[in-house]
């Protein structure tokens, strides 16, 4: 309701302020002008009554001018409403921004601060390994808080920047886009050589500023408390600090970028090339630098961590990286595309996420049997992977995890899965032997089609969906 009275409030301003004013003048003086003639007429002709008549023919002029006034009135209401509703139909929809993009304390709109306790770190007793899956839990959750959902990209707010006053297609994006709340940062287009963020952002949107080129020059503000993933990737920019505000990153914000970083926020560690928590029991990032190495060089991670981060190793070049015991979680694309030769997984891995391997250049992997769970896709298009020994706690194979491996050779599937999801083996082109264990209850469609297997040996209870396996495959059923 307070809402409502502020619009109404801005409305009578808007009626009442000069142009409004001017153009209402212009529209009473034809009818003062007519009214005036209209008394003379019945003076000078000496009509009886006429005084009288004029006067009435006056209220009448009047009240049609009320009504006027009136439905001018309801209009503009019902025009608000739908620009507020609609905001881009809004001419002025624009004119919300302030244009000059040097003052740094410039702002969309005034923001309601909530404290969202999401935002707030949480501390773990890293020792405690119920308290480890708790942290791992916890940084679940926090993916979720850096996506722009489509609700966000269907209302979101647009600065031009230098080009607002320019004629815009529907589809061009603008040089920023904000959430409708002011929350969030979704998205920049690289046109600007210096960029004020807005007052009140709270959140950087997963690859916001990917690809961004040259010597950049952006301000964050004071507000800022969350990073997401790839926020710079690929970006060529030659520094960039983290600020002091940010108490959480939710990926690895510098993919396959190059920039100099520094950090200035308390709740991270920048050290020897690598970004940690706090704690340092995540690695956040592995810089773009590490690319540069000498092929044959080795990186040793340190026995206090205990994450591998989302997206953390990704196109990262080198001879071999050592996963100390200390590790328990592998995060999702953690290692994908990466140029490493050799990869030791510690023997306490409890869970390995989507596409953590996926695309990397490693021929040989051996899995410890603390891993419990693999997720989809985890080594999909390993095209070097030749042999692999899984975990021998694994229940599942999840689809695609071995999808468009087409040097693979040699599996080793141990007693325990139940399940091999659909495309899971899909093109492995070289596999053409695999012993199926007594636990197996199904095999899902596509799981190896495309595969080399001319026969199968398969427990007698065991569901093969249709088009498991290739048409020229013999299916042997066994006691």
């Amino acid at each position: 309701m307070k809402m409502l009275r502020n619009e109404m409030k801005n409305m009578f301003l808007l009626i009442v302020n000069k142009r409004r004013l001017l153009g209402l003048t212009t529209f009473l003086f034809p009818l003062a002008v007519l009214a005036q003639s209209q008394y003379d007429y019945y003076d000078d002709d000496a009509v009886v009554g006429g005084a009288d008549i004029a006067l009435s023919g006056l209220i009448i002029i009047f009240v049609i001018v009320a009504v006027a006034i009136a439905l001018l009135f309801i209009v503009f209401v019902i025009a608000k409403v739908y620009y507020w509703l609609n905001p881009e139909a809004d001419p002025k929809y624009k004119s919300r921004f302030d244009n000059n993009e040097i003052k740094p304390d410039n702002y969309l709109y005034e923001p309601v601060y909530k404290e969202n306790k999401a935002y707030i770190p949480v501390d773990f007793d890293y020792k405690n390994p119920a308290d480890i899956q708790k942290y791992i839990n916890q940084l679940k959750k926090d993916y979720e808080l850096t996506k722009a959902t489509s609700e966000d990209w269907e209302d979101k707010v647009i600065d031009w920047g230098q080009h607002a006053d320019e004629e815009h297609e529907i589809w061009d994006r603008g040089e920023a886009s904000y959430s409708k709340d002011g929350r969030k940062f979704l998205i920049y287009e690289d046109k600007l050589e210096r960029y004020f963020m807005k007052r009140g952002v709270e959140i950087i949107c997963d690859n916001a500023f990917s690809f961004t080129h040259d010597d950049k020059f952006i301000d964050f503000p004071n507000s800022l408390k969350v990073m997401g993933n790839s926020v710079f990737s690929r970006a060529n920019m030659k520094r960039f600090d983290i600020p002091s505000s940010v108490v959480k990153i939710t990926g690895n914000p510098f993919v396959a970028c190059t920039i100099g970083l520094k950090c200035l926020s308390s709740d991270f560690v920048f050290e020897n090339g690598i970004l940690y928590d706090k704690r340092m029991i995540r690695i956040i990032s592995v810089m773009q630098y590490l690319n540069m190495i000498v092929y044959d060089q080795t990186i040793s991670i340190s026995d206090n961590v205990k994450i591998i981060g989302r997206y953390s190793f990704r196109e990262i070049s080198c001879g071999a990286v050592i996963i100390p015991n200390s590790v328990v979680f592998i995060g999702e694309f953690a290692f994908s595309y990466s140029n490493i030769k050799r990869i030791e997984v510690g023997k306490n891995v409890c869970e390995i996420e989507t596409g953590a391997f996926k695309g990397a250049r490693i021929s040989t992997i051996q899995l410890p049997n603390s891993v419990k769970c693999i997720g989809p896709s985890a080594f999909e298009d390993c095209n070097h992977l030749k042999s692999i020994k899984l975990s021998s706690s694994l229940s599942l194979i999840d689809e695609r995890t071995f999808k468009d491996c087409s040097e693979l050779n040699d599996v080793v599937v141990h007693e325990g899965v139940t399940i091999i999801k659909k495309n899971a083996f899909y093109w492995c082109a070289k596999l053409a032997k695999i012993h199926f264990p007594n636990s197996l209850e199904l095999i899902e469609k596509d799981a190896f089609s495309q595969c080399a297997l001319s026969e199968v040996v398969i427990p007698k209870h065991t569901i093969v969906e249709e088009g498991a396996f290739m048409q020229s495959c013999r299916i042997i059923r066994k006691e």
